[in-house]
């Protein structure tokens, strides 16, 4: 037994004129032959077709400070830990490397700690 088909427009608008109406949820599903729950979403939760709130707790990170960080970021100079340091931010280095990575124009490279070999050598 698969799902249910989501809710169009129109029915979404006929759930909430009948509601104004003062019918109950059951009713509406009834009338409609659709699952009381889905009629429950549309009118306490507001949740139409493909819209969703964001769940999580909120990132403290702002958007503009991510783009600067990235910004600097793709100059290559700076480590996760010197760009957290110089903008000052209340996250792990972790964090300040998942930002970093979320952007395709940055590729990740390991920096080179040590001289690379000569000929001589």
């Amino acid at each position: 037994m698969g799902r249910a088909a989501h809710l169009t427009s129109g029915e979404v608008a006929v759930v909430r004129a009948l509601a104004a109406d003062s019918k109950s949820m059951a009713e509406i599903a009834r009338r409609l032959k659709r699952p009381p729950n889905a009629v429950r979403n549309v009118l306490l939760k507001g949740q139409e077709r493909g819209v969703q709130e964001k769940r999580g707790r909120p990132s403290k990170v702002s958007p503009k400070l991510i783009c600067a960080l990235r910004r600097k970021g793709r100059s290559g100079k700076y480590s996760a830990r010197e760009l957290r340091n110089a903008f000052s931010l209340d996250c792990t280095v972790r964090r300040v490397q998942q930002l970093l990575s979320s952007d395709p124009r940055l590729s990740w490279k390991r920096m080179k700690c040590k001289p690379s070999l000569t000929k001589n050598h």
